[in-house]
């Protein structure tokens, strides 16, 4: 249990020190704009979260394929979810047409409903890589590997912070873009760490052992079983982030100061969820495969 779940605790902790970057560095820019990035990032998140939740399918049935020795099956399971993982990608840029009218819902003072949009607009347009990234983490975390998104994750994490110094102060040849900055450094990191993901899904070790250049062919059957458990998840995961958003929402109503405040509250409040979720991943894992291995009927 703890082998799985530790690299996936980590995991977790490196998606949320991303956000938590970009805070930080945009708190010396300003309290409007620290204020900005946090009510832009838990928008942003609320509407990926949905999608993301879809994914989560996804180790649910490769753990099982895997536990029973069906390694082909994890392949085409993997890529069916990533079928899912495009699609949502695509109404993640439809919806990012929206982010105006939902700054404006949410009434934050003028200055930081702008600078929410700028924040917004820039993230959104990494959702199709940011699905796709979650895609491929949780066909790892079905096969007990939850080493590689950790790596991944990492790596991705060391992009963003080099980005963010660059992007957000304006070093060297860049322009200080601030907020865009900020956005523009995490947006970079998820398209690297979800091309990162497909460079090492399609490994010769991969395909020599699950066939993923073989098994790319999409199977509605395969994608209506994924929905049928994915939908329920995603649902949980949007109703969790809603909260957040409505709270921030209320805060953000109060004021500048209170909104920015209720930010950094809210990103020593994720830490706090690392470690049952880690937990979660590895307890997931290991039943599916239970399951697979002793060929029980679902």
């Amino acid at each position: 249990m703890w082998r799985i779940a530790y690299p996936a605790i980590l995991t977790n902790i490196s998606q949320t020190i991303m956000w938590t970057v970009d805070s930080a560095m945009v708190g010396h820019v300003g309290t409007v704009e620290l204020a900005a990035v946090g009510l832009g990032g838990i928008m942003v998140w609320t509407i990926h979260s949905f999608f993301v939740g879809l994914t989560y399918s996804v180790s649910t049935y490769v753990s099982q394929y895997y536990g029973a020795g069906r390694y082909r099956d994890c392949a085409r399971n993997l890529w069916q979810g990533l079928y899912i993982a495009a699609a949502a990608g695509a109404i993640i840029l439809v919806m990012r047409e929206f982010d105006p009218l939902i700054a404006r819902i949410l009434k934050p003072a003028d200055d930081v409903e702008a600078l929410t949009v700028v924040y917004a607009d820039i993230r959104m347009l990494s959702g199709p890589f940011v699905i796709l990234q979650f895609a491929h983490s949780n066909f790892f975390r079905g096969i007990g590997n939850t080493v590689t998104p950790m790596i991944v994750v990492a790596g991705a994490n060391i992009v963003n912070f080099i980005g963010d110094y660059f992007l957000i102060f304006g070093i060297g040849p860049f322009p200080a873009m601030g907020v865009a900055g900020a956005a523009w450094a995490t947006t970079i990191s998820n398209v690297i760490a979800s091309l990162a993901f497909f460079a090492i899904s399609l490994s010769p070790s991969y395909r020599s052992l699950f066939h993923i250049h073989r098994e790319f062919r999409p199977a509605l059957g395969e994608i209506r079983k994924l929905l049928r458990i994915g939908i329920p998840i995603a649902f949980h995961f949007l109703l969790d982030m809603g909260s957040f958003l409505v709270f921030s929402a209320y805060i953000g109503r109060i004021g500048t100061e209170a909104l920015a405040a209720n930010q950094i509250i809210v990103q020593i409040l994720a830490f706090s969820f690392m470690p049952c979720q880690g937990f979660g991943i590895a307890a997931t894992t290991l039943v599916g495969r239970y399951i697979g291995a002793q060929s029980l009927p679902l």
